[in-house]
C-alpha cells in the first residue's frame, strides 16, 4: 500500500513537469507553472493491520500544504522546483526547498540547510538503491525503477550497440542476420563488462548486489540470440519498410514483427515476435489518440508462455491459442545452419563430459550423480515473467483545461511485485486540480472505488523563465550523497548533518503524536533507528 502513495507522489510530480506551455509567444521553450495544493490520507483504506500505523501518517499528510512554482526549458532539458511545504492550520512553520537540474543530475538546497546543495547523482540511483536493500532490507531498487532514467543510464550502450549494428531505417531497406550476430556479440560483451546493465538485472531478479542474474542471462547468450535471431528472420533478411507515416518490419513469410504508424491524430506501435526457445511470447502493443484538447492512450507488454491466461484490471483475459508454427519452405532454411548446430550439440556434449570429474570413463557411467535442478526445463520455468497494462484516458493536452481523466496500471509477473494504481484527475480552465489515488476495483463493480490518497488545489500558467544549463556546473562544491568518500563524508556529518537534525526536529516538533508514533515504529522495524544510534 506504501507503493501506491509514493505513486500518487509521483505522478503528481510528473504532471508538474511535463505540462506543455499554454502562453504565446514563448520562443525561448521556457515554461512556468504556480501551483498550490493540499493533500488528503484514508487511513481506512489500508488493510486492517495497517490502518493504526498509517492513521499516524494521515493525520499529518491532512495537516500539511505544497505550494511554490515549477518552470522547465526544452533547449537546456533543465527543470526549477522552488516550493514551500507548510503546515495548513500554522502557515507560520513552513519548509522552503529547491529542486533543481536535469534528469542525470539533480541538486536540493534549502535555507533550512543555509543554502548547503546536496546533488543526487540519477545514474548512482539504482546502486544506492540495492545497497540499502542489502542494508536495510529496504525495497528501494523497487522505487528506483520508476525513474525511467534509470531504464536510461542502464541500457544506453545496449541502445548505441543497436545503433551501430543495425542503424536507424529512414528509408526502406533490409536487416540481415550478419548484423543481428554483430549486435549478439556487441551485447554479449556488455552483459560481461557493463556494470550498469548488470546491477540493473540483478537488482530486477533478486534486489541484491550479485551477480548471479546477469552470469544466468549472459551463460550461452550469445548463442541462444543467434538461435532466436535465426528463428524470427528465417535466416533470411528482414524486410524494413518506410512510408510518410509508417515503419513496418516482415520476415520472408510476410509475418509482421514490428510496426509503428504516426499521424497528427494518433500514434500506434505493436511488437509480435515468435516464441523462444523455451516457449516465452514478448509482446507489446501502445495505441495514443488526440482528441482535440484532451488524449487518450492505452499501453500493454508481456512475456509468458504461449496460450497463458492473463488476468487484467481483475478480469481473467483468454490470450490466443498457440498458432501452429507454418510450414517453411525447403529453400528459405540453408542447411548449413542445421549442421552448425548439431556439430555445436555434440561438442558442447563431450564438453560437459571433461568437465564433470564424476563420470567414470572406464565404466563410462556417472558416480552417484545427483541432477542439479534444470533451469534450462521449459516446464521449471513460470508461465508469466511480466505483465505490465496501463490506460489513460482525457488525459489534457495543455493546461488550464476543461478535463476529468483516469489513469489506471497494474504490473505482476515473477520479475516485479504485484502492483496496481487508480488515479482519477480533474481539471478546470480557473486551474482547479484534483488527482485522486484509488482503489482498483473489478471492472463489473458499479460501486464508487475508495479513495487512499488525494491532491487538491490550483496549478496556474506563470511567465516563463529561462533556465540554465545545469549539465555544465562544477560538481566540487556540492556533497554527493550517493558517493561519499572519507573527507566529504567527514565534511557533510560536521557541516549538514546538524543543521539538517535541527530542521528536522523542528518538523517533528510540529508533527501530531499519532504521526511521531508511527515514523519512530517504522525507524525501529526497517533497522534504521538503530542504525543512527550505533
Amino acid at each position: 500500500m506504501t507503493r501506491r502513495i509514493l505513486c500518487a507522489l509521483c505522478a503528481l510530480f510528473l504532471l508538474f513537469s511535463v505540462l506543455p506551455a499554454s502562453a504565446e509567444g514563448d520562443t525561448e521553450g521556457c515554461h512556468s507553472y504556480d501551483f498550490d495544493v493540499t493533500f488528503s490520507m484514508n487511513a481506512k483504506a489500508f488493510p486492517k493491520l495497517l490502518r493504526s500505523r498509517m492513521s499516524g501518517y494521515a493525520a499529518l499528510v491532512n495537516c500539511l500544504g505544497l505550494k511554490g512554482n515549477i518552470a522547465w526549458s526544452e533547449k537546456t532539458q533543465g527543470m526549477e522546483l522552488d516550493a514551500v511545504l507548510y503546515f495548513r492550520d500554522n502557515p507560520s512553520l513552513s519548509y522552503p526547498f529547491r529542486l533543481y537540474g536535469t534528469e542525470k543530475r539533480l541538486f536540493l538546497s534549502s535555507p533550512l540547510l543555509k543554502d548547503e546543495v546536496i546533488f543526487l547523482n540519477m545514474a548512482a540511483t539504482l546502486e544506492f538503491a540495492v545497497k540499502a536493500k542489502n542494508t536495510l532490507g529496504l525495497p528501494l531498487p523497487y522505487y528506483a525503477f520508476l525513474s525511467p532514467y534509470v531504464w536510461e543510464w542502464a541500457f544506453a550502450s545496449m541502445s548505441e550497440d543497436w545503433d551501430a549494428a543495425i542503424g536507424k531505417y529512414t528509408e526502406s531497406g533490409t536487416v540481415t542476420l550478419d548484423q543481428f550476430r554483430d549486435l549478439a556479440d556487441r551485447w554479449h560483451e556488455d552483459l560481461q563488462y557493463n556494470e550498469h546493465v548488470q546491477r540493473w538485472i540483478n537488482a530486477l531478479a533478486e534486489g541484491a548486489d550479485t551477480h548471479q542474474a546477469a552470469e544466468a542471462i549472459n551463460k550461452g547468450f550469445y548463442d541462444n540470440l543467434i538461435y532466436y535471431y535465426e528463428l524470427v528472420t528465417l535466416n533470411q533478411p528482414l524486410t524494413v519498410t518506410v512510408t510518410d507515416h509508417s515503419v513496418t518490419w516482415k520476415n520472408v513469410l510476410d509475418k509482421e514483427l514490428y510496426s509503428r504508424e504516426e499521424t497528427p491524430d494518433s500514434l500506434t506501435v505493436s511488437l509480435d515476435l515468435p516464441a523462444s526457445e523455451n516457449g516465452y511470447v514478448p509482446a507489446l502493443s501502445f495505441v495514443r489518440n488526440n482528441n482535440g484538447d484532451t488524449y487518450s492512450f492505452e499501453l500493454r507488454a508481456d512475456v509468458c508462455k504461449e496460450g497463458y491466461d492473463i488476468p487484467v484490471d481483475g478480469v481473467i483475459e483468454k490470450s490466443k491459442p498457440a498458432e501452429t508454427a507454418p510450414e517453411i519452405p525447403d529453400e528459405v532454411m540453408e542447411e548449413e545452419v542445421v549442421e552448425a548446430e548439431e556439430e555445436e550439440i555434440e561438442e558442447e556434449v563431450y564438453e560437459e563430459y571433461e568437465d564433470d570429474y564424476n563420470y567414470d570413463y572406464e565404466d563410462e557411467e556417472f558416480d552417484s550423480y545427483v541432477e542439479e535442478e534444470d533451469f534450462d526445463d521449459v516446464a521449471a520455468l513460470p508461465d508469466l515473467l511480466l505483465h505490465v497494462f496501463a490506460k489513460g484516458e482525457n488525459l489534457p493536452n495543455e493546461l488550464p483545461a476543461d478535463s476529468s481523466f483516469d489513469l489506471t496500471g497494474t504490473t505482476f509477473g515473477e520479475a516485479y511485485p504485484d502492483y496496481s494504481f487508480c488515479l482519477h484527475g480533474e481539471t478546470k480552465k480557473d486551474g482547479y486540480l484534483l488527482l485522486s489515488l484509488r482503489k482498483p476495483k473489478p471492472a463489473d463493480d458499479p460501486a464508487e472505488p475508495e479513495e487512499i490518497f488525494s491532491c487538491t488545489g490550483s496549478i496556474i500558467p506563470a511567465e516563463p523563465r529561462e533556465i540554465p544549463d545545469y549539465m555544465q556546473l562544477p560538481l566540487d562544491t556540492y556533497y554527493n550523497v550517493f558517493s561519499f568518500n572519507e573527507t566529504r563524508l567527514a565534511e557533510f556529518r560536521n557541516k549538514v548533518v546538524p543543521m539538517l537534525v535541527s530542521s528536522v526536529l523542528s518538523f517533528v516538533d510540529a508533527m501530531p503524536t499519532s504521526a511521531c508514533q508511527s515514523f519512530l515504529d517504522d525507524l525501529t522495524d526497517s533497522g534504521v533507528l538503530n542504525m543512527l544510534l550505533d
